[in-house]
């Protein structure tokens, strides 16, 4: 009773919006405002013993306003009709054909992108992560003997690829990072302040859990919101290509459709796919186990890189993703997330391609 009691106060105070008639007053301070009230929605979360552990994440910010800013994804009706990509035509297999689990980096170690986990910084640019991940990993897979280990970049998509995805930081349109993809090609980058590629991302990591690595307790907030650079039509300087020659195409791109045993198909053949996903508050404070939406409302769509998927002892179901949130986060910068039941709409739309090699 003690625990239903304290569920309804903390949804009243922190989860639902406040602005509804049945709420009199001013809205109460957000989530980052709040450490004592969030260590008790943790607490909650963990005494229900469902299948995954909570803990404190994005400390120092103001958790609700802003997350919304970085998650970013667009409503795929709202994706204009001309970025909006055809539908793979299902294949005719046979369930038998498909193990209990797979895990992409295990079928292609030599694939080095497999194992990246990226960091978005303060820049609300999901949706080009996961298909830049998605992207890269497919031209090493499909390069096959010649292990092409190629790292698209994050800036040149985000910033050239301009209202043709969305807003560049503030939003974009997963499909159209992949439209783009095959009719301009992308350079090369690589990490902030790395030497890597073409055009390494230029924004700082942030802090997404309130304690981790040096590194991690020494970064800046996720906050305020970085502008969208400007696009640049060359390469950093002492770097051997020039832009047009470092250019990277798709051959095609499709979406995949909503069934796990085509989108496992699709990850066991040709490599990892992109997948949008709802998130709702309880998201944030993930630390480990197969999420599932506990509690709290939507806030934003976001994506992510699917690349496997498994059942635990217990014979829950999941799919193994990467976020872009850096490796501090999760499970070392990767998470799991209930499989079959379409959970916050990780099954709805999900994105692939082939690289032009």
């Amino acid at each position: 009773m003690a625990n239903a009691l304290l569920y309804y106060f903390l949804i009243g105070q922190i989860l639902l919006d406040c602005h509804g008639d049945w709420y009199p007053g001013e809205c109460p301070p957000s989530f980052g405002q709040l450490p004592a009230l969030l260590e008790e929605i943790v607490g909650y979360i963990n005494n229900l013993n469902t299948t995954w552990k909570a803990g404190l994440n994005f400390q120092g910010n103001n958790q609700r306003s802003f997350v919304k800013l970085l998650l970013g994804n667009k409503l795929t009706t709202s994706t204009p009709p001309d970025r909006r990509l055809p539908m793979k035509p299902p294949s005719d297999l046979n369930p038998k054909e498909i193990p209990k689990s797979f895990d992409a980096v295990e079928k292609w170690p030599e694939c080095l992108s497999m194992r990246r986990i990226s960091d978005q910084g303060a820049c609300g640019a999901g949706w080009a992560f996961g298909a830049l991940e998605a992207m890269s990993d497919r031209y090493c897979i499909f390069s096959k003997m010649k292990n092409l280990n190629v790292t698209l970049s994050a800036e040149n998509l985000i910033s050239c690829c301009g209202l043709q995805c969305g807003f560049g930081c503030e939003g974009g349109y997963p499909s159209a990072a992949w439209h783009y993809w095959v009719q301009a090609g992308i350079v090369t980058g690589g990490g902030f302040e790395s030497s890597q590629g073409c055009q390494p991302y230029t924004f700082q990591p942030c802090r997404h859990v309130s304690e981790g690595s040096a590194e991690e307790d020494s970064a800046p907030t996720c906050a305020p919101m970085v502008q969208t650079p400007e696009c640049q039509t060359e390469c950093r300087k002492g770097y051997n290509k020039s832009y047009s020659e470092d250019l990277h195409f798709g051959k095609s791109a499709y979406a995949v459709m909503n069934n796990v045993l085509q989108i496992e198909e699709e990850i066991m053949h040709f490599g990892p796919v992109e997948a949008s996903m709802d998130i709702f508050e309880d998201f944030l404070s993930y630390k480990s186990g197969v999420y599932q939406h506990v509690i709290g409302k939507f806030i934003n769509k976001h994506s992510v890189k699917l690349y496997g998927w498994g059942v635990t002892s217990d014979g829950v179901k999941y799919w193994q993703a990467a976020n872009s949130w850096n490796e501090n986060w999760g499970e070392k910068g990767f998470f799991r997330i209930l499989q079959g039941a379409d959970e916050c709409g990780i099954e709805e739309d999900v994105y692939a391609g082939v690289p032009l090699l």
